[in-house]
């Protein structure tokens, strides 16, 4: 694998005068930054529709983008909202994205937008949505549900259960409803087509992320429930790890678990294509959970805890072998942790040829051997300070970590003598700066940071707690304060240990 480097910022975390980062003029103002420090790689996470607590891990859609996403000003330059209605939207540029303020002003403007549009844009809508399988059926989905107000498995019955009658009169009925939720699919697409287009043409590249499961409460069971492991309209077994250090019970995530078996029949098709779309959005993507593919926690839908549930078998490579015969060489990353010492999920990844995971906060708990251990990389994977699930590095050096563990890691990365102040933060603190380094001279192929640790920023900034449903994904740097990002010496560490992007070619 080819050394470089990125930095891991999801669009809404970028600064924006109204309320959430979006694909407008911050994401081409990102990928300039990254260019400054020398980082060839964008890592984001999910686009999908957020969840009620705002995680893009449990969407409505595999398929579908996050309409919160889409840029405001683009809309006021088409004409299609006024500068009143834009400047409406307007919040002070925080450190926090009010998710509830942002949606009531979305939904809103969107509308407005909605009414003016032309009979151009319309007929573009409508050929969009036509090469483009998994949208009528997602804006009828969208439709019946904010008709009812309900969650599918409580529609009435011929909706419930798709009676292709019922379903084509209400498809005419809520004919302007799934217009709308099509007119929103567009726009985001055609945007972070356009978006994406400078950023690759600046050499950057994008890793996207896709879950491994999907939710009940989605389009993706609604419409196809045979492919899911379900008793009726509920879910038979469902998603989650088992009981370990973290966690006495483990973590039950209560999504349906696919029926690999009646998967395999039309050699994984609805897989097949939910990659092939997302290598259409992203330039790389990492499969989150990875290690299901291999073996996966199956879990009784009634139970309160993951203590009782029990590993099964996954579709294993044979999946793989019937993906490259539709995509040759995927550019896939396997996140395999909880899986990284696991015999079958590493045999999976050798079969694959797919790079693993690290994450170096993960190394310095247990202060015994472990694969996390900066001089355990290989060149085949991605390795992490940490990932969005992670505290940030100066809230895990704070938080998480014994007195024992914080001076096994300073002195790990040369950072232990009595006037190394660890606790400084900022664009130039200095512990940072020496994990940071310490990251670049492993052998990794890919070596990847959070914004959060580029900037010093303490565990008040985190993205996300696994485990806990209040006060994630809110993380937003203002303007001022991403600025301040000091480009010179990521770049620096990029040219000292080979991680220079390549060269641009016109």
């Amino acid at each position: 694998m080819e050394r470089s480097s990125g930095i891991l910022a999801h669009i809404t975390s970028l600064p924006n005068p109204y309320g959430i980062g979006s694909f407008g003029k911050e994401s081409y103002y990102f990928a300039d930054k990254l260019v400054d420090c020398q980082c060839r790689y964008w890592q984001v996470l999910p686009f999908n529709p957020t969840d009620n607590v705002n995680s893009p891990y449990r969407s409505d859609s595999a398929f579908a983008g996050n309409p919160l996403l889409i840029d405001l000003e683009n809309l006021r330059d088409r004409g299609l909202i006024t500068n009143e209605e834009l400047d409406s939207c307007l919040v002070q540029d925080g450190w926090v994205v009010d998710f509830d303020r942002v949606r009531y002003d979305r939904d809103r403007v969107f509308h407005q937008a909605f009414d003016r549009i032309g009979d151009n844009l319309k007929e573009e809508i409508k050929e969009f949505t036509k090469q483009n399988d998994w949208l009528q059926e997602y804006s009828l989905y969208k439709a019946l549900e904010l008709n009812f107000n309900l969650p599918w498995w409580e529609w009435p019955e011929e909706y419930k259960n798709r009676d292709p009658k019922a379903l084509k009169e209400v498809s005419d009925v809520l004919a302007n409803e799934m217009f709308y939720q099509q007119f929103l699919q567009y726009i985001f697409y055609e945007q972070w087509k356009k978006a994406k287009k400078y950023i690759n043409s600046k050499g950057v590249e994008v890793i996207g992320d896709m879950p491994m499961y999907v939710s009940l409460e989605s389009v993706d069971v609604w419409a196809h429930k045979e492919l899911f492991q379900m008793d009726g309209d509920s879910p038979a077994r469902v998603a989650g790890v088992p009981p370990d250090f973290f966690s006495a019970t483990g973590q039950l995530w209560g999504n349906p678990l696919y029926d690999w078996k009646v998967m395999a029949k039309d050699n994984y098709s609805w897989w097949i294509d939910r990659i092939k779309h997302s290598l259409e959005l992203f330039d790389v993507l990492r499969i989150d959970h990875f290690r299901a593919f291999a073996t996966y926690y199956s879990i009784p839908a009634d139970s309160d805890t993951a203590i009782n549930g029990r590993w099964e078998e996954g579709p294993g490579f044979g999946f793989f072998k019937i993906l490259e015969k539709h995509l040759k060489n995927p550019r896939l990353i396997a996140e395999d942790l909880g899986g990284d010492t696991d015999e079958d999920v590493q045999r999976l990844l050798k079969q694959t040829g797919f790079p693993g995971m690290r994450v170096t906060e993960m190394a310095f708990i247990s202060m015994g051997e472990s694969v996390h251990l900066p001089f355990n990389y290989i060149n085949n994977s991605v390795c992490y300070l940490g990932t969005h699930d992670n505290n940030t590095l100066l809230g895990w050096l704070r938080e998480d970590l014994s007195d024992e563990e914080r001076f096994y890691a300073l002195q790990y990365f040369n950072f232990d003598k009595p006037s190394d102040n660890w606790e400084a933060g900022g664009p130039n603190s200095e512990v940072t700066h020496a994990f940071i380094r310490g990251l670049w001279e492993t052998a990794a192929g890919i070596t990847i940071i959070q914004l959060q640790d580029a900037l010093g920023l303490g565990s008040d900034c985190r993205m996300n707690k696994p485990g806990t449903a209040e006060g994630n994904w809110k993380f937003k740097v203002p303007q001022y304060y991403l600025d301040q990002l000091n480009t010179e010496w990521i770049k620096f560490f990029n040219m000292t240990y080979q991680r220079l992007m390549r060269p641009v070619i016109q």
